[in-house]
């Protein structure tokens, strides 16, 4: 029971500093935990992939903004880039790395957020 508690708790920052050692955005622990709950991700395997991708995106949440240019992305129809220079206005950000318009409009709305017009607030903690 001790250790479903601790699960359901999320993980310590203890915990997401010995997975993400490069961390530099300890702030994102709690969004973190509040993903798990909201993401229905209540299993070991679940939570492991989830953070693992998380690491893998964010280069161990070091980089909330994509290093590329972004300039791969344009014209991508599939991420709903139909814009000139929506490549780069819509490149990776945040801790998942949230990529193209579509998903940027997607991820607003279910936020309450207008991401499309405010693509950088995706590399806030808030």
């Amino acid at each position: 029971m001790f250790i479903t508690f601790l699960f359901i708790l999320g993980i310590t920052s203890s915990q997401l500093k010995a997975i993400m050692p490069l961390n530099k955005h300890p702030e994102y622990l709690t969004h973190i935990n509040n993903a798990l709950v909201e993401g229905n991700i209540n299993t070991p395997a679940r939570k492991a992939a989830f953070l693992a991708q998380l690491a893998h995106e964010s280069g161990q949440l070091r980089y909330m903004k994509e290093i590329a240019s972004g300039e791969a992305y344009e014209g991508r129809e599939d991420l709903g880039n139909n814009q000139p220079g929506d490549g780069k206005l819509f490149k990776g950000r945040g801790p998942i790395q949230l990529t193209g318009r579509a998903n940027y409009a997607a991820a607003g709305k279910d936020l309450g957020l207008d991401l499309v017009n405010n693509p950088e607030l995706v590399e806030t903690p808030e």
